[in-house]
């Protein structure tokens, strides 16, 4: 039962609930502009680069209907 357990965590940590994306509108400095997903401040997106890294941000602000990210 346990084993069960574990192979169910494991499938569960590679995925998504729900898959939500955006686009970055602009970049200054350390600030990303990014317009969707949706979030509250304090909240951890994904930004793929164009390379296809994936980096960690934290919504730190809103600015016209965008999302500020660190």
């Amino acid at each position: 039962m346990i084993e069960q357990f574990r192979l169910l965590e494991q499938k569960l940590q590679n995925h998504s609930a729900y898959p939500l994306t955006g686009s970055v509108e602009q970049v200054v400095g350390t600030l990303i502009e990014s317009r969707g997903p949706t979030g509250c401040g304090g909240d951890v997106l994904w930004v793929e680069t164009q390379l296809g890294n994936q980096l960690a941000c934290e919504v730190v602000g809103f600015r016209e209907r965008k999302a500020l990210l660190m």
